[in-house]
């Protein structure tokens, strides 16, 4: 159930995405806010802190584009003639391996520049 060779992370993810939304429900939250208080400071396992994330930021400019402040959360509340229109918040991964790298650079007498490294 996943795109390209079905990494087992897209359906954990959409089961997880699924069980946000429906806290979010229970507790009267906003799913958008529920995500933002739950955004961790550092990865959960060693406690560094992350490098670069910017989560946060993408809900702000997604929740800005498609108009978010106009959603009605009741579910089936929200319609457009005879269509039901649904708006939701989801967060989707994609695992990227990390590993070391190594480049050479051979420059030679008359000038020339070699530049190897795999990827």
């Amino acid at each position: 159930p996943g795109y390209m060779r079905s990494p087992p992370e897209t359906p954990y993810v959409y089961a997880l995405e699924n069980a946000m939304d429906e806290m979010a429900v229970a507790l009267g939250m906003d799913p958008v806010e529920f995500r933002r208080i739950n955004e961790p400071k550092a990865e959960p396992i060693g406690k560094k802190p992350f490098s670069s994330r910017s989560l946060t930021q993408c809900y702000d400019q997604a929740a800005d584009a498609f108009g978010w402040v106009r959603r009605d959360p009741k579910v089936g509340a929200m319609r457009d003639g005879d269509w039901l229109v649904g708006m939701g918040c989801a967060t989707a991964i994609y695992p990227t391996a990390v590993a070391p790298c190594a480049a050479r650079v051979r420059l030679t007498v008359d000038g020339d520049v070699r530049l190897q490294c795999g990827s």
